[in-house]
């Protein structure tokens, strides 16, 4: 019987303030794997869009280091925050091809009070 490659759940933002105009969750190698999806909850006060971006030339050493920062492009739709406490599921079902993968929120105007958290999660089909 073959085995399946497969990432549980990863915490790829902990307790995150949306008060930077900008925040990037943390960065995960999805190599190898083709479908992927990220749980993300968020507080009152969190009020902006949420990307998934993907990177091709991107590096890290075998120590964690990271040795190319990349080029990082956003596919899929981006998911709206409206401000309300919420927790809600974004998946990228078969055939995804970017070996690294993160999460990055784009803050809306007004006043930011909010906090997200997100848990990465991947597999092999």
């Amino acid at each position: 019987m073959s085995r399946k490659n497969r990432l549980t759940s990863f915490p790829a933002l902990v307790n995150s303030p949306t008060t930077a105009a900008v925040v990037n969750s943390a960065v995960s190698n999805t190599g190898g794997l083709d479908s992927i999806a990220y749980q993300v909850n968020s507080t009152a006060g969190s009020n902006g869009n949420l990307h998934l971006q993907t990177s091709v030339d991107y590096a890290q050493d075998f120590m964690g280091n990271v040795t190319n920062p990349g080029n990082w492009v956003t596919i899929g739709a981006n998911t709206s925050l409206l401000g309300l406490a919420n927790s809600f599921f974004m998946a990228y079902p078969v055939n995804f091809a970017g070996p690294w993968v993160r999460l990055q929120f784009t803050q809306a105007s007004g006043t930011q009070t909010g906090v997200l958290n997100a848990f990465l999660t991947a597999k092999m089909v």
